[in-house]
């Protein structure tokens, strides 16, 4: 095999040209091998593939759903983290009822609170800081849920007072009176005049006050007259020992007649109608004004998720919570009632609107809140209506043509001893389909017919007496068809399994 070699210009000699055919190519093989074999690659690649079988298929596909899988649940993963950072952001789930939301959001937003806590410990009404820095100590603003500790100056912390040329330092005074004195004139700074001491108890920080009120208020409410006015009264009981929440509880009863404190009491005016209950011997509870917003608060979570937002404000609210009705009682009303209502029939919303002014939501939820009756009496009154609904449905209502119907008052009995729409549609319907037998055979024996009235014992509420009747029209029935009664001539029914079927 001929090989040239010549030196490079570069120093990259034994390049290795090569000539002729026969000559060595890459790896040993001749250049015709190797293109031989290039085109037998080329020719591999280019070929069409086998079909793939089912076996690769499926795996395939499995393979992509177990991979969408994945992206799903890290997308519900991460909208469960962004509800627990945001619970404002949840919305309800197709198919969620509203009790079901709520306690998903109250349960989100119970998360929230930790998670905000662990990164900001001043979020935690139930540890108080302890590394207040001189003259500052830390106060907890707002709710229980909602609030924080913040650092406040210590009132009167660090003012110097000089007499001649001794100096009080930092210490505090109070609200102590400094008696009056004159200085001697010898240049020693002398008091020849001994100071009077008058203790008038501690003091309510005014800012502090006002930033722990704007809160609830708002700051703009601050600037008004009633907020100054409330201060004195409040710093009234907070002098003579009461905790801070003591003196703005006894300072709203005391303000209720007060004219310059109305924008203020008539906030309150749920509690000023519990302290007047319980004066008349109620049994109720009257709350504290942070149980008061608390319990506020949570009414108006439970109208949101029912969509009566509009109805989530203070007026509203002052008139339920005037009524003695608590947070949970409340949730049943809206919630649990209206769920019921929202899900039933056209045929049942009809009956309850001859029973309410109206089925527009705001109004009946009005009517639920605000009326007297509890949830469990509002729920068994529905089943009621629902009951009455399925009569009315078979034609059985109570009316000028049918005086001896099912009126609301006996739907209301049916619906306690365990009736519903459901279970009593159908047997309504028997008893429609009975009744014109009925009358037929009471008037061919002579006696008085039972009516809608006796049909119903017999059928829905398995009265003996009714239902030994009904056996008795039967047997009447079945000894005219088989001749033992006589000839009773065209009144003879002209089969006796249509007596025997009357129910």
């Amino acid at each position: 095999m001929a090989r040239l070699d010549r030196d490079m210009p570069d120093g990259g000699g034994d390049l290795g040209f090569y000539t002729g055919l026969g000559q060595e190519g890459e790896k040993g093989k001749t250049i015709a091998e190797q293109n031989a074999a290039d085109a037998a690659a080329r020719a591999a690649q280019s070929a069409p593939k086998p079909p793939t079988t089912n076996e690769e298929m499926l795996a395939q596909a499995n393979a992509l759903i177990a991979k969408l899988q994945g992206k799903v649940t890290a997308g519900e993963q991460s909208a469960t983290e962004l509800a627990a950072l945001n619970p404002d952001v949840m919305t309800k789930a197709k198919g969620e009822t509203n009790t079901e939301f709520l306690a998903r959001k109250q349960a989100a937003e119970a998360l929230a609170r930790q998670n905000a806590m662990a990164e900001n410990p001043l979020l935690n009404k139930a540890v108080k800081p302890t590394d207040a820095p001189a003259g500052k100590y830390y106060a907890w603003i707002g709710g229980t849920n909602t609030g924080q500790w913040k650092l406040y100056d210590i009132p009167g912390y660090g003012v110097t007072s000089t007499l001649g040329t001794s100096t009080l330092g930092t210490s505090t005074l109070g609200t102590s009176t400094l008696g009056t004195g004159t200085v001697d004139g010898l240049g020693t700074g002398l008091v020849t005049a001994t100071p009077t001491l008058t203790a008038t108890g501690p003091t309510l920080a005014s800012d502090v006050f006002k930033q722990t009120l704007a809160v609830f208020f708002g700051a703009a409410e601050m600037a008004k007259p009633w907020a100054n006015e409330l201060y004195k009264v409040v710093s009234k009981f907070y002098k003579q020992g009461a905790t801070s929440e003591e003196a703005f509880n006894m300072a709203l009863l005391e303000s209720e007649t007060n004219p310059l404190m109305t924008d203020f009491t008539k906030r309150f005016k749920g509690i000023f109608a519990l302290q007047k209950m319980k004066q008349a011997g109620k049994a109720v509870t009257v709350p504290t004004i942070a149980e008061y917003f608390a319990t506020e608060s949570k009414m108006g979570d439970i109208l949101k998720a029912s969509n009566l937002g509009d109805l989530a404000n203070e007026d509203f609210l002052g008139d339920v919570l005037s009524k003695g009705v608590s947070a949970t009682e409340f949730g049943n009303r809206i919630t649990a009632i209206f769920d019921r209502i929202d899900s039933a029939p056209d045929a049942i919303k009809n009956t309850i609107r001859r029973f309410y002014p109206t089925l527009e939501r705001v109004q009946l939820a009005k009517a639920l809140a605000l009326g007297d009756k509890g949830a469990k009496q509002l729920q068994q009154e529905l089943t009621g209506y629902e009951v009455l609904s399925a009569a009315e449905q078979q034609g059985l209502g109570v009316s000028e043509t049918l005086p001896g119907g099912i009126t609301n008052e006996r739907a209301q009995q049916i619906a306690k001893g365990g009736g519903t729409f459901a279970s009593t549609l159908g047997q309504f319907g028997q008893i429609a389909g009975a009744r014109e037998t009925e009358q037929k055979l009471a008037e061919i024996s002579g006696m008085k017919s039972m009516g809608v009235s006796g049909l119903t014992s017999a059928v829905i509420d398995k009265s003996a007496t009714e239902l030994k009747k009904l056996e008795d029209l039967t047997k009447q029935e079945e000894a005219r068809f088989s001749g033992k009664a006589g000839n009773i001539g065209s009144k003879t029914f002209a089969s006796q399994s249509r007596a025997n079927r009357l129910i």
